[in-house]
């Protein structure tokens, strides 16, 4: 029985072994990525890129460094609410030196709460960060041990990300497909006549909001909104005032907001994968105009 217990011990040993070292290499494999290189890399930028997924589809850092000479960070987040920016936000400036400028992009349901956590999975790597981990916890997303490495034998998209990342000789900043390869699924011509473009306002939000814009003042960090393009079609017309007076607001404060919601590749659908979403043309043409529009105020 002894010779038993002292096999299955080794045995459970080795294998936890195994199952530990593995894990570290998913874990530095995904450090790799974006949201794993801010803490991990002493790296300065120029323009921090903040926002939704309009935000991280729509600015290719490297073509804007190309043609801005300046170091471009995307921090945009698939279908993130004004919670998760401010969440991603400040994580950064946790770790890095404060940049000049900060790219906010904003939209229709800029202070909507959102209920639904999209991509939580990419915060996963960075939950050691108390705030990061509180705000998955609050959101019954992770486990109650707070370790990601539970988290990752649960996501096994991590798993292979990790592993292909860590033996790779490139740094994958982007995770999944930027705008210069998009999904073919995402190059469709699609047009959803019912998306509800009059999303609720939380005035906790704003709140929330002016009080991160005093701290962003605070650190002379200059702030420019940038409202990209989405698809209008005849229907849609009448529901431009709701982006208007979200920059009205922003204007009232003196902030510079570039407005592309009337951009004239706004009528075409052929330059968009979906509703709110540019295709590879349309992010070509609207990144064009905003370098000019950016390079007049550096």
């Amino acid at each position: 029985m002894s010779v038993f217990l002292s096999r299955l011990i080794i045995f459970c040993s080795i294998f936890l072994i195994v199952i530990y070292t593995f894990l570290k290499y998913v874990d530095d494999g995904l450090k790799k990525e974006r949201l794993g290189w801010i803490k991990n890399k002493d790296i300065s930028y120029d323009v921090l890129i903040l926002g939704s997924s309009r935000a991280y589809r729509h600015f290719d850092s490297n073509y804007l460094k190309d043609k801005l000479n300046l170091n471009v960070y995307n921090l945009g987040f698939d279908a993130a609410s004004l919670e998760t920016q401010l969440l991603l936000l400040n994580y950064y400036l946790k770790f890095k030196s404060d940049p000049k400028y900060i790219v906010w992009e904003i939209n229709y349901n800029f202070f909507e709460t959102n209920s639904d956590i999209f991509s939580y999975q990419e915060l996963i790597p960075i939950m050691e960060d108390c705030d990061i981990s509180r705000f998955l916890m609050s959101n019954n997303l992770v486990n109650c041990f707070k370790c990601k490495f539970i988290e990752y034998l649960r996501h096994k998209e991590l798993l292979k990300r990790g592993m292909v990342n860590y033996f790779g000789n490139n740094v994958n900043l982007d995770s999944k497909i930027i705008n210069s390869n998009w999904p073919i699924e995402l190059e469709r011509k699609s047009v959803f006549d019912n998306y509800n473009l009059l999303a609720g306002l939380d005035t906790s939000n704003v709140v929330l909001f002016n009080k991160q814009l005093e701290e962003i003042k605070k650190k002379n960090i200059t702030v420019i909104f940038v409202i990209p393009p989405i698809y209008l079609s005849s229907d849609y017309l009448n529901k431009i005032p709701q982006m208007d007076s979200l920059k009205y607001y922003l204007n009232e404060d003196s902030y510079v907001v570039f407005d592309y919601s009337r951009f004239y590749i706004s009528y075409n659908d052929g330059n968009f994968g979906d509703n709110v979403h540019l295709n590879k043309i349309g992010v070509g043409l609207f990144l064009n105009e905003f370098i000019s529009d950016f390079s007049e105020i550096l």
